[in-house]
């Protein structure tokens, strides 16, 4: 199982806004091959929870009663890469099935 973990912050600086949230995804594999999961780990797996954040932000912020914050859609390639060297740098890094 990898655990993913991002930590959000959004600031409005228009209204001093500005939104907090930690978001954990869990994914299970089938393999204890590295290499083979690397593009998933560091670029689908945050791909697929991105686009929650994204909804989640906008509703919470139209529900009280403001002008929603719609976040851009990012490009994965600059996050994934961040969050590979986070994981390469993880000392206890390990897999398990």
């Amino acid at each position: 199982m990898f655990i993913l973990t991002l930590n959000v912050l959004v600031k409005d600086k228009k209204s001093s806004l500005e939104v907090k949230m930690t978001v954990t995804g869990k994914f299970e594999y089938e393999t204890n091959d590295i290499q083979e999961l690397v593009p998933y780990l560091g670029f689908n797996a945050p791909a697929i929870m991105f686009p929650y954040i994204r909804a989640y932000i906008t509703n919470i912020t139209a529900l009280g009663g403001m002008s929603p914050i719609i976040l851009p859609t990012l490009n994965m390639e600059s996050v994934g890469k961040e969050l590979l060297d986070k994981i390469s740098s993880n000392e206890g890094f390990t897999t398990n099935k």
